[in-house]
């Protein structure tokens, strides 16, 4: 945003800050068509879901080439009773050496360990709270050659 369209949008006095909304253009975005689409996990934070109270790894991947590279996709992996089959078998593709007899998820996501981990993510288009979003269905292993030392080895 411009240094003079700030200073027009924002006031401030002694107790709040106000600003313009009708100066405020609306953010939007535009989906991704469904498909598999090389990324790498940008974050992924332990957290309790607010829907069930299990454990779950909040995760920010960004696909990482062609028309939609730098595009954000966020997903979880539940760590539930019902959802660790799958959630073995995404980290078995995506990071095998992570799995463990003594697996720790809130430790593995405060050391970054996921972080850089090259997937290829499966999405889908669907419905929510009135709009169409994107929704990611399944992590993959990364293509050939796409980085993960220990699946080319």
């Amino acid at each position: 945003m411009p240094e003079e369209t700030k200073d027009e949008l924002f006031e401030e006095n002694d107790s709040s800050l106000v600003f313009d909304m009708d100066a405020v253009e609306e953010s939007s975005w535009e989906i991704l068509p469904k498909g598999t689409y090389d990324c790498i996990i940008e974050d992924a934070k332990f957290a309790m879901s607010k829907s069930s109270n299990k454990p779950m790894w909040n995760v920010t991947l960004a696909v990482v080439d062609g028309e939609y590279a730098n595009r954000k996709l966020f997903t979880y992996i539940s760590f539930s009773e019902k959802a660790l089959p799958m959630t073995k078998k995404q980290l078995n593709r995506i990071a095998p050496d992570l799995i463990s007899k003594t697996f720790d998820p809130k430790k593995i996501a405060d050391e970054g360990s996921l972080v850089g981990i090259q997937v290829r993510a499966k999405i889908i288009i669907e419905p929510y709270e009135g709009e169409n979003k994107n929704k990611v269905t399944d992590l993959l292993a990364p293509t050939n050659g796409g980085g993960n030392d220990f699946l080319n080895d």
